[in-house]
């Protein structure tokens, strides 16, 4: 009967686990404030195939009820659509106006909010979708404002921006320069729950502070082609390098390697020891530093040390591989001494490569 009851509640146990799991990785940040913010370089790639959302094409727009596709995580809530404004916000409150100037005082309105560029910009000339894209839990929500005008009297196509929803709770805002120059520009960039919480960017240059105190509704200058503005843990892009193995015996191996100099360091590591060269199909055990002792090995076997960073509950590097072979298990040499006719002393020399000894006699 003890173990029947055990069968049933293991599945139920592991989900449990699972969900407190996920809880934890979503709950790490109820402040817009708390969020972590990286600028990196990446690549800005035009929606295809998206949904038109030709309600924010004009001037002084906007649209309601927009479906993320999963239920996206942001400052201590839940939200499962979005609304959005040709003035270049995008929020989690119900909006069908988009004529409130980048100030704190309107910063009310729309909060909770992600501001890509937030000033009185027009979309007259430009088209604007939406997509969500890959499988859970690794879904993408992308919002695009394509050839907008900044601001509404420039008379040219002159920037275009996506916000990025990740299923992981990241934020991501994108930027493409068009061809055309801007008129008067006056905008704000960042995250908010409030008009007292937010994060807001100085500027847009490639290492702007994301300040939690002071709400910028000045910025002027285009951010480059392919510049990222990211809040939340920023994802596991690199994997490390250089990875080598030592003081390998005929039972355990020490695995070193060392964090890419390309990304922000992961909140750990995990590694998978093998015989296998390809990708680990099942988790690793956790590491906290750039090393690891390798035990219980078996002598003379060719061993795949699989190393990757981990950042968030679900965001992990690619795996780097370390191949390494243990030692043969090589015996001895043994002595004889002080033999009597009923007794006898076997000496041996102490092996670095050994667990223990066997002997015989006969």
């Amino acid at each position: 009967m003890k173990r029947r009851l055990l069968q049933h509640f293991k599945p139920l146990l592991m989900l449990i686990g699972g969900l407190i799991l996920a809880n934890t990785a979503r709950s790490q940040y109820t402040t817009a404030a708390a969020y972590p913010f990286a600028a990196t370089q990446s690549t800005f790639t035009y929606l295809t195939g998206a949904t038109s959302l030709s309600g924010i094409q004009g001037d002084d727009v906007a649209v309601s009820g927009i479906p993320i596709g999963f239920t996206f995580y942001f400052a201590g809530n839940n939200y499962t659509t979005v609304s959005a404004g040709s003035n270049g916000w995008l929020s989690f409150n119900s909006i069908t106006s988009s004529n409130a100037g980048n100030s704190t005082t309107s910063l009310s309105t729309i909060a909770p909010c992600v501001m890509p560029l937030w000033d009185d910009i027009d979309g007259a000339g430009g088209t604007a979708s939406y997509k969500t894209t890959g499988t859970a839990p690794n879904r993408v929500f992308t919002l695009e404002w394509k050839n907008w005008e900044w601001n509404w009297s420039a008379g040219s196509i002159s920037i275009s921006f996506q916000v990025k929803l990740y299923e992981d709770t990241r934020i991501e805002i994108l930027y493409k320069e068009e061809s055309g120059t801007v008129n008067s520009p006056s905008a704000s960039i960042g995250i908010a729950k409030s008009a007292t919480d937010y994060q807001s960017l100085t500027n847009t240059t490639t290492s702007p502070t994301s300040s939690s105190t002071t709400f910028t509704t000045s910025i002027s200058t285009r951010p480059t082609t392919g510049q990222s503005y990211m809040w939340g843990q920023p994802p596991c892009l690199f994997a490390p390098v250089n990875g080598t193995s030592a003081n390998v015996t005929s039972s355990k191996a020490t695995i070193n390697w060392v964090h890419s100099a390309n990304g922000a360091p992961p909140q750990n590591y995990e590694i998978v020891i093998d015989q296998n060269a390809g990708n680990p199909t099942v988790s690793g055990t956790p590491v906290t530093g750039t090393t690891y002792t390798a035990t219980g090995l078996t002598p003379g076997t060719n061993y795949y040390a699989h190393v990757r960073g981990r950042c968030s509950g679900i965001s992990t590097s690619n795996w780097l591989h370390i191949s390494f072979a243990t030692t043969l298990c090589i015996a001895p040499k043994v002595s004889m001494a002080n033999i009597t006719h009923e007794s006898a002393l076997a000496l041996w020399n102490s092996l670095p490569v050994g667990i223990n000894y066997q002997y015989i006699y006969n």
